[in-house]
């Protein structure tokens, strides 16, 4: 597994930059979608096209699960990236339903409400159609939990409940 050491510094590089973006509160919403998203956008592009995509869908994906608050900013960044690369995001989004998929089925609901809740944001930023979203995401996911609420322990029953319901209103209008 011998990897170039300029794709490592890349890798390392972007992970810090995905990691780091709207860590800083000093700087004003409006001037990081200007300032920052474009050239991120265009970096993340350019790196997918050097065949870091992989890379980069994972590190995007983790830092949603693991950087909850940040779910608006990794949801504006993911519509910038949309207009350059809108297949790269489908890869992220399959990316993300399949981890959400997992965590559901391994009971680590911390990590699938943090899914949800980007999932839940993105018609906000115009990302992907409200419509798509209930009809891909919370739809099947209510069904499924109609359907098997009665074999899930009540602990589980309420942390699924407590996810939709932040998903409402995460999404707000946009999801109703």
């Amino acid at each position: 597994d011998d990897v170039p050491m300029e794709d490592e510094t890349s890798k390392q590089i972007m992970f810090k930059l995905l990691v780091s973006v709207g860590s800083d509160p000093k700087i004003p919403t409006d001037v990081l979608v200007t300032k920052n998203f474009v050239p991120l956008s265009d970096a993340i592009a350019s790196d997918v096209e050097d065949g870091m995509g992989g890379h980069i869908s994972e590190t995007f994906v983790t830092c949603i699960k693991e950087l909850p608050s940040k779910s608006g900013v990794y949801a504006a960044l993911f519509a910038t990236i949309n207009i350059e690369d809108p297949d790269f995001c489908g890869v992220i989004l399959k990316l993300a339903f399949d981890e959400l998929n997992q965590a559901l089925a391994e009971q680590r609901y911390a990590t699938a409400c943090n899914l949800l809740r980007f999932l839940a944001v993105l018609p906000k930023v115009r990302a992907v159609s409200g419509d798509e979203t209930v009809t891909r995401v919370l739809g099947p996911l209510l069904r499924s939990y109609q359907a098997h609420h009665g074999a899930l322990p009540l602990a589980c029953r309420e942390q699924v409940l407590a996810c939709l319901l932040a998903c409402a209103l995460w999404g707000g209008q946009e999801v109703m």
